[in-house]
């Protein structure tokens, strides 16, 4: 128990980075496809044009 009781530290300073980390990576995710999607959408103006 006393093992348990004392990496608790350390978890809580990883679970902090994974709090962080997660939406950051879920915003990257979404800025790529808002990207792409404006791309394409450029792409098919400029074909049409």
């Amino acid at each position: 128990m006393k093992d348990n009781a004392e990496p608790k530290k350390t978890v809580s300073i990883e679970e902090r980075w994974l709090r962080m980390a997660t939406p950051i990576t879920i915003l990257l995710m979404l800025s790529l496809i808002i990207h792409g999607m404006l791309v394409v959408v450029a792409a098919t103006v400029i074909a049409r044009g």
